[in-house]
């Protein structure tokens, strides 16, 4: 099928039979009236060749491969991003990432002022500049982590100060944390302590732009004094963040459902209900789900002893034929100790009305949705404070 032949692409790994499978593929998005569907993957498989090339630090592959398919425009922007956002992370070929970042930044930059290519249909005028400016935010915000790595900070600071404060206002917590990187290095602290406060406050901080609060205070006050200066900015943003979530709580009755966990037991909402529930849709293959389990495990190991509360991830819109095995692996691989329900026909999914994930419901002891919360903002210990706030909420009802 069409389906098993994308799938052998993409797990490939000789390059050369890597091509030549994309020769064929290419072939029949092109020829074939049975792969007409998948003319809006052709970038996602080239793509993917490139990436492979870049994996195996195979740069003049990477380069032919580019010339040889015509990549270009927003595609090669994106590949390069993706090259070099890969290359800083582990401190590799750092000249190259800043060769690509530069040029994927240059490009988008371009794309945001004076758009070339033409508005979805889904967008307004408005939503399409938005979602330019965005795009141009997190290549800006690679390129300054790339200058960092390459101790370049006054170079890289106003990208990254640009893409967090000026266009994402200061609410993706990662993307000020590289302006806090930045920052620390290129200003004297004065000049961002109090952006850097506000970043705590808003609930927007990452443990690293605590540590650099840190640094900044003891530098000036020594070490005496710290704990009641961080804990009384952190106890700003719970009373912040509190009073954000009365207005969003909920009061709808928890679609019932009734899932097989990985042992075989069958677990039902509705023998849950005298428990505050946190309901977890994920996958194995959802790079957000996966970035926010690590502050997900700080959740279970804290109420693992509290009767009251209960955790359940429920797996969902997975690929492969053995879900339940992928499930257990990546459990086991990870070492995290999450009860995990199969939503293998992916029913329960649809009831909860979810269109992404990962997504959290909080139900309350009485079976009542409270709180709904979608994505990961890229903050641990921003998921940490809102979810127990909003279990601690939930308690009371």
């Amino acid at each position: 099928t069409i389906n098993e032949t994308a799938q052998k692409y993409m797990a490939e790994k000789d390059l050369d039979k890597k091509e030549k499978m994309l020769d064929d593929i290419l072939a029949n998005i092109k020829s074939n009236p049975d792969w007409k569907d998948m003319k809006q993957s052709e970038s996602f498989f080239l793509s993917n060749l490139a990436n492979a090339y870049a994996a195996k630090n195979d740069l003049e592959g990477l380069k032919s491969t580019i010339k040889k398919y015509d990549i270009k425009g927003d595609a090669l922007a994106q590949l390069y991003n993706s090259i070099a956002w890969k290359l800083q992370e582990k401190d590799e070929d750092l000249k190259v990432a800043d060769e690509f970042s530069e040029k994927a930044t240059t490009w988008t930059k371009n794309e945001w002022k004076k758009p070339t290519g033409e508005k979805p249909a889904t967008l307004n005028e408005r939503g399409w500049e938005k979602s330019r400016a965005r795009t141009y935010a997190m290549y800006a915000d690679t390129y300054g982590m790339v200058q960092y790595k390459l101790g370049n900070y006054k170079k890289g600071l106003p990208y990254a100060e640009e893409a967090a404060i000026k266009i994402l206002k200061g609410e993706d917590a990662d993307q000020n944390n590289t302006y806090a990187l930045l920052a620390s290095k290129a200003l004297p602290a004065s000049k961002y302590v109090s952006q850097l406060e506000k970043f705590v406050i808003d609930g927007k901080a990452t443990s690293g732009i605590k540590d650099i609060l840190k640094e900044a205070y003891t530098k000036k006050n020594k070490e005496a004094g710290f704990d009641a200066y961080i804990a009384k900015l952190e106890r700003q943003s719970y009373l912040k963040m509190v009073e954000e979530l009365k207005k969003s709580m909920m009061n709808e009755a928890a679609p019932q459902f009734g899932l097989l966990d990985l042992d075989g037991k069958k677990v039902n909402l509705q023998d849950l209900k005298n428990k505050v529930v946190v309901v977890d849709f994920w996958a194995t293959w959802c790079g957000p789900c996966i970035k926010s389990f690590p502050g997900m495990q700080k959740m279970v190991t804290k109420y693992k002893d509290d009767p009251e509360v209960k955790f359940v991830f429920i797996d969902t819109w997975e690929n492969g034929d053995n879900k339940e095995k992928g499930a257990s692996d990546f459990m086991t691989t990870n070492k995290y100790n999450f009860h995990v329900l199969m939503d293998n026909d992916n029913k329960v999914v649809e009831s909860f009305k979810v269109s992404g994930i990962p997504t959290k419901f909080v139900v309350d002891k009485k079976g009542v949705t409270r709180f709904k919360s979608v994505g990961f903002g890229g903050s641990d210990d921003k998921l940490v404070s809102e979810l127990t706030a909003m279990i601690e909420m939930a308690k009371e009802q």
